[in-house]
């Protein structure tokens, strides 16, 4: 199918749904203890679907969402933009959530490390020594071990993060433990020990959550599993172990095309009742995502540790994929 007419598929989801989040307004990445980082539930301009985009040459901005152990397919994902200096080049912001945060972080912090981390996994050691505890909240021993034993964050990192150096800023996602739910960016790093603290928030399960700046925060997956840049302006290239409407990279998509993208009911009568001033300011955390086998396998292997030889399978996958949508942006893989 040509690319102009997956765009078309697209468009109606992507629009109304870009043009409906909250999000952070720009330039309030804060990092003062009072964690003021409230989300700006104001109506943005649609922002432009990245396929639509593939005859410009203009900034971008990356989001990794919320994968659970799909992150290995991510990290694939990754593994091709890093490969792809000009592609990387583009790229002005990152937002990671939950696995993705960890991914983003990888990718920013010590590519060349990904394969080295893929390794990590697939030989055993990332769960070497786990406990009930650890199995509850991996976040609180089990990913600090990690990055300290593959040295992932060099001394500079939370520097390199906020884009000091000239390169695109991350921030991770997290869900503050308090009501309104709300979906909350940070970035400006202080230092790595904060970097942790941030990833570790936006990839914990358990109630207690992360202490972060003066507030407990858990998993950023459960207030928004896919978060989009908050800057109208830039196109956002998402990468999601679970294909959906306005979703670019996930397995199975570039094999079909994008086919399978077919707008849900649920967004059409969001639509409906956005066009009568009745629709309520953002569409459901999951809805975007498709009923499929697909997603079923990679729900499941999201869950369940799968052994070396799917791990390895899923990350050539997410460099297959990821090297075939940077072929569909004019880019020479790799």
């Amino acid at each position: 199918m040509a690319l102009s007419r997956v765009v078309r598929r697209r468009a109606t989801f992507g629009a109304l749904h870009r043009a409906a989040r909250p999000c952070v307004a720009a330039g309030q990445l804060h990092t003062s203890a009072s964690f003021p980082l409230a989300a700006n539930v104001a109506r943005q301009p649609a922002r432009r679907s990245t396929a639509a985009a593939s005859g410009r040459k203009g900034d971008l901005a990356l989001s990794f969402g919320g994968s659970g152990l799909m992150l290995v397919y991510q990290a694939g994902v990754a593994s091709a933009f890093h490969a792809c200096p000009d592609f990387m080049a583009r790229v002005v912001r990152v937002l990671g959530t939950s696995g993705g945060a960890c991914v983003s972080l990888l990718l920013l912090a010590s590519p060349q490390l990904i394969e080295a981390a893929l390794e990590h996994y697939c030989a055993g050691a990332l769960f070497k020594g786990a406990t009930l505890a650890d199995a509850v909240d991996p976040t609180e021993r089990l990913l600090p071990r990690f990055v300290r034993e593959l040295n992932l964050l060099p001394p500079d990192a939370y520097a390199v993060l906020a884009g000091a150096h000239g390169g695109p800023v991350f921030t991770a996602h997290v869900t503050p433990l308090r009501l309104p739910i709300q979906n909350v960016a940070i970035g400006d790093f202080r230092d790595n020990d904060e970097v942790l603290a941030a990833v570790r928030a936006s990839c914990c399960l358990h109630p207690r959550g992360v202490e972060l700046r003066g507030e407990r925060c858990v998993d950023g997956g459960l207030s928004d599993s896919l978060p989009l840049c908050e800057n109208p302006a830039l196109d956002t290239v998402t990468v999601s172990p679970f294909a959906g409407n306005g979703i670019d990279i996930a397995p199975g998509l570039a094999d079909t095309g994008g086919v399978h993208l077919v707008t849900p009911r649920e967004v059409l009568k969001h639509e409906r009742l956005l066009e009568r001033g009745r629709a309520p300011r953002r569409l459901g955390n999951w809805i975007r995502f498709n009923p499929s086998v697909t997603n079923a396998r990679a729900l499941f292997d999201a869950a369940i540790p799968r052994g070396r030889a799917q791990a390895e399978l899923r990350f050539a996958a997410g460099r297959r994929d990821g090297a075939a949508f940077l072929q569909s942006l004019g880019h020479r893989p790799g």
